[in-house]
């Protein structure tokens, strides 16, 4: 009796069945990331952090079949994808001591950045208003300020003390309008329920399954996240349990469980990755999203200006000028030095000025410069 030829090939085994003299064998070889475990038929997966971290400088996370690393708050993955570097918040100083933020000199620090004041600094004879923006200080009268939040990307919001675009907890607010489980995730969040539920259509609400004691045995096949991602998959809630350090036991692939795909920094997620394990054993969702890298933010600065005094004036005359043409927003993610050219225009006295711009992407933190010359003759 050939065994293997149950389940499309599979027999008993969980991946492949190899069919021998009056008997079979299983192995996990289609199943990267995965052995054989005790029982002789599942595939269990290989925890790659338990061998020297996974190779990573800081944080290692296992996932089914792979591993990935992390990095804490103000650091990034380098090239190799294990090692994590500083992020240099002030590099150039300017791709972060904006006006709405440092009011003078931006000191990198390992992991963060802090500011400090220049002495005889122009902008500390500016008039400023209650959230330390500088004001025109001529005829009084107020303007405008932008809705920030509007130039956030969906699902974040803009935090003025740190002068970025950081998620919103949809689950703080009614529960996410989920019935059972909120769970947050960056720029979004999804609903799950709790062993012996499922997920409803309307993503939301949750069903009572009839026959949860036959489910204990269903389990849905590993899942490998698309390059440069890493899924983050979770139990139904009521069965984590606490693991070392810390952490969770690692994660089953039980109905009610789903899988999402996160990015890490400096990579956007485009489409929609989202699997539930069903109740059949069969993934349900959509799996046609992938990370795609940041580009450097757009910004094209003009030639070198040349302007020549009206006839009427001998020291000082008024430039104007066209705003760079860039990708991110004018007011909040273009830094201008020095910070008043940003009024477009402005008095200037006989010589030359030395411009530069400096264009930061809100999420990734990647920043173009370009500079110019306005000579006024």
């Amino acid at each position: 009796v050939n065994e293997c030829l149950l389940r499309n090939g599979h027999g008993p085994c969980q991946d492949t069945c190899i069919n021998t003299w009056s008997s079979y064998r299983c192995t996990c070889d289609g199943l990267p990331g995965t052995r054989l475990a005790s029982d002789g038929h599942t595939c269990e997966d290989i925890d790659e952090c338990t061998v020297n971290n996974g190779g990573c400088s800081h944080t290692c996370l296992n996932t089914l079949g792979r591993a990935f690393c992390v990095c804490p708050e103000g650091y990034m993955l380098d090239e190799d994808w294990k090692t994590c570097v500083d992020v240099d918040e002030c590099a150039n100083q300017r791709s972060i001591a904006t006006e709405h933020r440092c009011h003078g000199r931006c000191i990198n620090t390992v992991g963060s950045y802090r500011c400090e004041p220049v002495d005889g600094d122009i902008k500390e004879q500016q008039t400023v208003d209650a959230d330390g923006r500088p004001t025109d200080g001529g005829d009084g009268s107020e303007q405008e300020q932008p809705d920030y939040d509007t130039l956030c990307p969906t699902g974040y919001h803009f935090n003025t003390t740190m002068g970025d675009c950081q998620d919103t907890n949809e689950c703080s607010v009614a529960n996410g309008g989920c019935q059972q489980h909120c769970i947050n995730s960056d720029g979004s969040y999804y609903c799950s329920c709790k062993y012996g539920f499922k997920l409803d259509v309307d993503k939301r609400s949750c069903l009572v399954l009839n026959d949860s004691l036959r489910l204990a045995d269903v389990a849905c096949p590993p899942l490998f996240p698309p390059r440069h991602g890493y899924l983050e998959c979770s139990r139904p809630i009521d069965e984590i349990a606490d693991g070392p350090n810390g952490g969770s036991l690692k994660i089953t692939n039980r109905p009610g469980s789903q899988c999402i795909l996160k990015c890490p920094t400096g990579y956007r997620l485009e489409g929609k990755f989202s699997k539930i394990c069903g109740t059949t054993g069969e993934w349900i969702g959509d799996e046609n999203g992938t990370c795609i890298r940041y580009p450097q933010p757009k910004l094209s600065c003009p030639i070198s200006v040349n302007v020549e005094l009206h006839p009427n004036e001998t020291e000082t005359t008024t430039v104007k000028l066209r705003r760079p043409e860039t990708d991110v927003s004018w007011e909040r993610d273009v830094q201008v030095e020095p910070y008043w050219v940003k009024k477009d225009s402005f008095p200037l006295p006989l010589g030359s000025l030395n411009v530069s711009y400096t264009a930061r992407h809100p999420v990734s933190k990647l920043h173009t410069e370009c500079n110019f010359l306005i000579n006024v003759l």
